[in-house]
């Protein structure tokens, strides 16, 4: 026989003992009254259609993608090649009236995706440092135009040279083989 073997009705028993270090729990209340129902303002989304994001990328200053850890999420990509080919057409002048000289959407990116090892162009963060990602994020916004047409000119030219499939396999060849970045 087990020595052990009686120390779960000892255990139960000291479960069902009050505790004599606390004080008493207090007598019990009238129950609460029922909920007031809150009217319904908004209707929250889990996502955008593509697009949706779309323009929000060409026209807006910065994508900001702050993963603590994620998989292989292609979103930071589409933001990139969308803000690069946006600078593009406003160069062309085939933009929207009066926006040639507004500079491409900078993509802020947290420094554990993995489309950090392959989007050198964007601006990197630690989302756990909360001051040094704060201080990126109004680098991001504040970056004259000239760098901001460098940085989407150089996430554009790996993005449009790329599908899915082959960014996905570099990543994965890229963790896998623990560098720091895949070209």
């Amino acid at each position: 026989r087990s020595p052990s073997r009686g120390l779960g009705d000892v255990y139960k028993r000291q479960l069902a003992a009050p505790c004599r270090a606390c004080p008493p729990p207090p007598p019990t209340s009238p129950s609460p009254p029922p909920p007031v129902p809150v009217p319904r303002r908004y209707a929250e989304r889990c996502s955008l259609t593509a697009a949706e994001r779309a323009p929000l990328w060409a026209e807006g200053d910065v994508a900001l993608f702050t993963a603590l850890r994620e998989g292989l999420n292609l979103l930071p990509l589409e933001a990139a090649f969308i803000a690069g080919s946006a600078r593009a057409l406003r160069r062309a002048g085939k933009g929207p009236a009066g926006s040639a000289a507004q500079p491409p959407c900078a993509v802020v990116l947290s420094e554990f995706s993995p489309a950090a090892l392959t989007l050198n162009g964007s601006f990197r963060i630690n989302p756990w440092s909360k001051d040094k990602a704060a201080a990126t994020i109004g680098r991001a916004l504040r970056a004259d135009p000239a760098e901001r047409d460098a940085r989407a000119a150089k996430d554009l030219a790996y993005a449009a040279d790329r599908t899915a499939e082959t960014w996905s396999l570099q990543v994965c060849r890229g963790l896998c083989h623990g560098r720091a970045g895949v070209g």
